[in-house]
């Protein structure tokens, strides 16, 4: 995982440079990401000196560190299929959205909420930490003018009023200022911002991944008994295929198993995950449904005072998860 001491001498080489599209990363940064040196056409034409740089994706954050991400998607979410750049970064954690991890299995991992009790209750403006304190609620910062570059089209971002970033194909009109996907498999993309009046310059690494392919997006799920999911492999050296799987109470939920798998084709959720999704989605049959996406990824991190920031590159597909009622 970069930290913000490591990127701050990034534009050491030229702050001309840097200011325009950032730069490359020093000799050693990160702990235990990839390193190899990349320099492609992409990031020539974006303007990014890439040569002689170490490219590191160092993987991402322990949730409840995180505070914001960046995001470059291709989505196919059945009813639209779409591209965007977005993102937000907030100066502390958001206690309300952040799942304790209750089961690891290795490759698949169980969290659930829990509403975190302060007493006396916190006032307005104010949200109960995982330590029963009371801190202020978090709220997105200014981080300048931010650029995704190593895309088909590099794009350029500056926040809107609340400090959220995002450039998006419009699905329902013809005009596509993004194609789709955004990014060529296996050509590197960085994510660079300037930094703003109480934040700094930030430096993430990514690379283009090839579009997820599914045979059947249709799963069902059985009580006690393991699912298999299964993808089309590529043949990309980065990256790893995350699953996502939890019921949604109508935009909230309290139970999430997250999978990550390598490309091979398929991955098991095991019998003993399951069986909690099952039992929660049982509990709440009239209130909550099942969601399940599958994506192909790769994602950097970096450290920041105010918490961990993912940058994620990746192809996303929905898919569609029924269950099995009990028969007594």
């Amino acid at each position: 995982m970069k930290s913000i001491f490591e990127v701050g001498t990034l534009c050491a080489l030229g702050l001309a440079a840097c200011l325009a599209w950032g730069c490359g990363d020093d000799d050693g940064a990160g702990d235990g990401g990839t390193d190899t040196d990349t320099d492609t056409d992409a990031d020539s034409d974006a303007g990014i000196d890439t040569e002689g740089h170490d490219f590191l994706i160092d993987g991402g954050c322990d949730p409840n560190t995180l505070v914001g991400a960046f995001d470059v998607a291709s989505r196919d979410m059945g009813v639209v299929k779409y591209a965007v750049v977005s993102g937000s970064i907030a100066d502390g954690v958001n206690w309300n959205t952040t799942a304790l991890l209750q089961h690891d299995e290795g490759e698949c991992k169980l969290y659930e909420f829990s509403m975190w009790s302060c007493s006396p209750a916190c006032g307005g403006g104010e949200i109960c930490n995982n330590e029963s304190d009371c801190v202020p609620f978090p709220a997105n910062l200014d981080w300048g003018t931010a650029i995704a570059a190593g895309l088909t089209t590099p794009v350029r971002m500056e926040p809107d009023t609340s400090f959220n970033y995002q450039f998006q194909d419009n699905p329902t009109t013809e005009v596509a200022e993004l194609e789709n996907p955004p990014f060529v498999p296996g050509e590197r993309v960085v994510l660079w911002a300037e930094g703003g009046p109480e934040t700094q310059e930030i430096f993430l690494d990514g690379m283009g991944v090839t579009p997820l392919e599914v045979e059947t997006k249709d799963y069902t799920m059985y009580d006690d008994m393991d699912m298999e999911v299964t993808w089309v492999p590529s043949d990309d050296t980065e990256g790893e295929i995350f699953g996502q799987f939890t019921i949604d109470q109508h935009g909230a939920s309290k139970m999430w198993v997250y999978c990550s798998w390598e490309d091979d084709g398929s991955g098991i959720i095991p019998a003993n995950l399951v069986h909690e999704l099952y039992v929660d989605l049982l509990e709440a049959p009239l209130l909550g449904f099942a969601t399940a996406y599958l994506f192909r990824r790769t994602v950097d991190s970096i450290e920041l005072p105010q918490g961990c920031v993912e940058f994620r590159v990746l192809s996303q597909i929905q898919l569609n998860l029924d269950f099995i009622p009990p028969t007594k």
